[in-house]
């Protein structure tokens, strides 16, 4: 659990190659989808991952976030950050769309179950960077390779805006979350340092 990790993260980067949505007539608030599991079909962990809800996994759909999909971030990013209240990820989301920030999501037959933040940043060394955080699967969609679709469609857009590079943070702690960016080709090259003030 991230709550636990300390303030150092490893920071992945990655070369550019070149080659649920909210519930309906309630304003404000969203369902996630957690997957459909049926007991008498699915007997272990693993063949429920693999097995469960194929009929929402094949019309799932990878989009830039619409005004409307921002209410399902707080629901979201509790699975990230569990004590972040969701009022205050609802107050700092338009200071970050201020500066470029945007979320790209995962939605299986309408409903969100994954979601990555993401943005242009220009550093003097390496120029335009793509910059990603907050990246989020429903514990019954893992293992389902939407994490790699929601990373292959933020490299589109890495090169769409002329990035050279696609750089992330993930905590020291967390090694599946280094694990999933190393197998995509992802670099850990440096140490996130952090002053609380």
């Amino acid at each position: 659990m991230l709550t636990d990790a300390p303030d150092t993260t490893a920071v992945y980067t990655a070369p550019v190659r070149q080659s649920a949505g909210p519930v309906r007539g309630v304003p404000g608030a969203c369902r996630l989808d957690m997957g459909v599991l049926d007991a008498r079909v699915f007997s272990g962990p693993g063949e429920t991952r693999k097995s469960m809800n194929s009929e929402a996994h094949d019309r799932l759909e990878i989009r830039e976030f619409i005004a409307a999909d921002y209410a399902c971030l707080p629901a979201m990013f509790a699975w990230l950050e569990p004590e972040l209240p969701a009022s205050t990820v609802t107050e700092r989301v338009p200071a970050m769309q201020a500066q470029g920030w945007r979320c790209v999501g995962a939605f299986a037959g309408g409903e969100l179950i994954g979601m990555a933040g993401y943005g242009v940043r220009h550093h003097l060394f390496s120029g335009p960077v793509m910059y990603v955080e907050n990246v989020a699967v429903l514990p019954n969609w893992r293992a389902q390779r939407i994490g790699v679709r929601l990373m292959q469609w933020i490299e589109v857009q890495a090169r769409m805006h002329d990035c050279n590079k696609i750089t992330l943070d993930a905590y020291a702690v967390n090694a599946a979350a280094r694990n999933f960016y190393q197998r995509l080709g992802y670099d850990p090259r440096g140490v996130h340092f952090v002053l609380d003030l």
